[in-house]
């Protein structure tokens, strides 16, 4: 464990299992977690509050920040420099995607200019344009905001989307809210349901065995699942009592295991469940804020599991072993 006490997101390197990023600023390892240094240059005063790592070029990274918008660095966040771009809404962690086969294409949540859009950008991010989503005839005309994106890792143009209608009053994250999937890179979206409001959609996880399997954490109304690829969704009535789900990960190389991290309700911590959400065990109650995934290391058969410490020792918290220890 590394201490640090602000830690609030942490991005891995595909393909490089020593190197991660966690935001306190933005610091980096390169030894697994042992020792981690500081990745601010071009960075001061500003507050990271989404990292994303570029699959193909691993050394392109973005950071989404409170209140100064969109930073881009190329050398593995040695240096940074500001796109001038900004997403509209709070800067929310998962409001941000590289596609993992195209380096320059990105897509970003948030609120559009003038109606519920996705922003896309063909350039790295220097310049963007907006793809609308088209509500169901009952709520036409509200405000929205794209809260969160996800772009497939083996289904090519396959993109999953939360969208909340923006009802100017409350925390985001209660504002009601719907699944939307696409199947052409984003550039038209298909309504999903479900066809009552759940609450945000905050991150997605895909299956590594079934690519029509992936899991959607809600900051509220729980862990939802769909097995048709995004059209349609259903919530995962066995995950044990906490509707207050902020990540989910699904490992990359073993089909059907999920961990879910769910907090600030009874029996908070990291749960897995190694039969698509079927059933679930109680992995650890060291509770952060995120969990995610990061290849083996040389030597290793595991894949490395990280989260954020939990509340009263905070940090960064590695496991090798699936969460045991």
């Amino acid at each position: 464990r590394q201490d640090h006490r602000n830690i609030s997101i942490v991005a891995a390197t595909p393909g490089d299992p020593r190197t991660a990023y966690a935001g306190d600023g933005v610091y980096r390892t390169i030894d697994g977690g042992t020792t981690w240094s500081e990745r601010n240059d071009g960075l001061a005063g500003v507050e990271p509050a989404a990292l994303a790592v570029t699959p193909s070029l691993p050394d392109v990274l973005y950071t989404n920040t409170s209140g100064r918008g969109l930073f881009k660095s190329n050398n593995g966040g040695q240096s940074w420099r500001s796109l001038d771009y900004y997403s509209g809404g709070p800067p929310r962690k998962h409001l941000l995607a590289v596609d993992p086969d195209d380096a320059s294409r990105l897509y970003m949540g948030g609120q559009g200019n003038e109606a519920c859009a996705l922003k896309i950008s063909e350039d790295g991010g220097d310049s963007w344009r907006e793809v609308t989503f088209t509500l169901p005839i009952s709520l036409a005309g509200q405000p929205c905001m794209v809260m969160s994106v996800a772009v497939h890792p083996s289904v090519e143009g396959r993109l999953l989307s939360g969208v909340s209608l923006d009802v100017g009053v409350g925390h985001g994250a209660a504002w009601p809210s719907f699944f939307y999937v696409s199947e052409n890179d984003g550039e038209d979206w298909a309504f999903a349901g479900p066809a009552e409001p759940i609450s945000g959609v905050h991150q997605f996880a895909f299956d590594a065995g079934d690519s029509g399997i992936a899991y959607a954490a809600t900051l509220g109304t729980g862990l939802w699942k769909t097995a048709d690829g995004g059209q349609s969704w259903s919530r995962i009535s066995t995950f044990p009592g906490v509707t207050n789900v902020t990540s989910v990960a699904a490992h990359p190389a073993v089909p059907n295991t999920v961990y879910a991290l769910a907090e600030n309700q009874a029996g908070s911590g990291i749960y897995v469940s190694t039969n698509s959400g079927g059933d679930w065990n109680f992995v650890t109650d060291q509770s952060g804020i995120q969990v995610m995934f990061a290849p083996p290391g040389p030597g290793a058969e595991s894949y490395a599991l990280y989260t954020r410490c939990g509340a009263l020792v905070r940090g960064v918290c590695r496991s090798d072993d699936g969460g045991a220890t």
